[in-house]
């Protein structure tokens, strides 16, 4: 049985503030907590309700992780869903050690204020199918540790290391030392599939709204772009959602460079 206070250290992650504080987040259901497991990430305490008791329990006790067994209803008062999958760990945030020689020789994803955590959890496993280790984002980019991003990512946040650095700071580092070609995604650019693509780069995503800022521009050596097919003759899409746009980019970059 939880007490009042345990109730309230975790419910306490549900807030961006306490993560930020306690270096802590919360990842919820029985395939991410393993993905968790399996990627060696650092887990304080795994909660889980009758149904899931037993295998879970046996995981967790052959990793060394101390868990515990809640009821329904204190289940639904720690997790961050409306419909508790009934398996909820306590695990420890990544801890930042970016190296412009980490990215040499690789493609990586750069976010410019991505806000939508949906799009960032997208992103993050998107980054992971294609292999691609890092995802580099602006400081004004959703927290990948929101239970949101978390979610969607579906594990990949375990597998691919998220970095929170002020990109003109990372591309002024780029310039001085590594010298990564780096790839905008914007409307008006080059078709990716006609562009000259390099199997080392850095790709930028813009906003959902306002693309890529304007202090920026300075440092893309290429401008790139998903060449529109509708066929519609009442209208068209503007653009694409952010993510969409990441998948269709990475898969042309691995596509040339397998």
């Amino acid at each position: 049985m939880l007490s009042r206070q345990e109730i309230k250290n975790i419910t306490a992650l549900h807030h961006k503030k306490f993560r930020q504080l306690e270096k802590t987040f919360i990842a919820e259901g029985d395939k991410i907590v393993r993905d968790a497991i399996q990627a060696s990430i650092k887990i304080t305490q795994i909660y889980f309700t009758a149904e899931n008791s037993e295998e879970i329990q046996t995981i967790a006790r052959s990793h060394g992780i101390d868990s515990l067994e809640v009821s329904e209803s204190e289940m639904k008062k720690i997790s961050c869903l409306s419909s508790p999958p009934g398996v909820l760990a306590i695990c420890r945030q990544h801890e930042s050690d970016l190296k412009m020689t980490a990215l040499k020789g690789k493609l990586s994803i750069v976010l410019d204020d991505i806000r939508d955590p949906g799009n960032l959890g997208t992103i993050i496993r998107i980054a992971d199918w294609f292999g691609i280790s890092y995802v580099i984002c602006s400081s004004q980019t959703a927290e990948c540790y929101n239970p949101k991003v978390v979610q969607a990512a579906m594990g990949s946040l375990f597998r691919v290391k998220v970095e929170y650095i002020d990109l003109d700071v990372l591309f002024s580092m780029n310039r001085e030392n590594a010298f990564i070609p780096v790839y905008a995604a914007m409307l008006g650019g080059e078709s990716v599939y006609d562009s000259e693509l390099n199997s080392e780069a850095l790709l930028m995503i813009g906003n959902e709204s306002a693309g890529i800022g304007t202090q920026l521009m300075k440092f893309i050596d290429r401008k790139i772009m998903i060449p529109e097919f509708s066929i519609a003759e009442n209208g068209k899409p503007d653009s694409l959602n952010a993510s969409v746009a990441t998948g269709i980019i990475c898969s042309e970059f691995r596509r040339r460079f397998r």
